[in-house]
């Protein structure tokens, strides 16, 4: 399989599971995660989006300089780069804190803050590569 096909697969891939993280998101911060179904489906989807973006980064670049490269792209890319990373680090945080606490917590709510800002920035470079989805 060549690359562009990869990229292809991962690409539509990622579409049906960022709406999943967007729905279930929003979900969690009008119940507060009151629904551990939703949790886990959040949870779920998030190591399944994550491992897409991994695949999306490793298609781009070699992985020895992934923030490297990704640090000199457009300021979009930039932005998306630090939310995400901020959306990954507290979600980390969060899950095992949920776990214990089956509540809604602090850093749960922070961790919906910065995915809601990564979000914004994921739909912002879709848009900006709608051309790919359209060939």
């Amino acid at each position: 399989m060549n690359k562009k096909l990869k990229m292809k697969i991962c690409d539509w891939a990622l579409l049906p599971v960022s709406a999943a993280m967007l729905v279930s998101g929003f979900e969690l911060e009008i119940t507060e995660g009151s629904s551990a179904a939703w949790v886990w489906g959040h949870i779920f989807s998030g190591i399944l989006f994550t491992a897409l973006i991994v695949w999306h980064i490793a298609l781009h670049y070699k992985s020895h300089d992934w923030l490297r490269r990704l640090w000199k792209r457009p300021a979009v890319i930039k932005w998306l780069t630090i939310s995400g990373i901020l959306t990954l680090a507290t979600g980390f945080w969060a899950v095992p804190e949920w776990i214990i606490a089956a509540a809604h917590t602090h850093i749960g709510a922070l961790h919906g803050k910065f995915g809601f800002i990564m979000m914004l920035f994921v739909i912002i470079h879709v848009r900006d590569k709608i051309k790919f989805y359209r060939n």
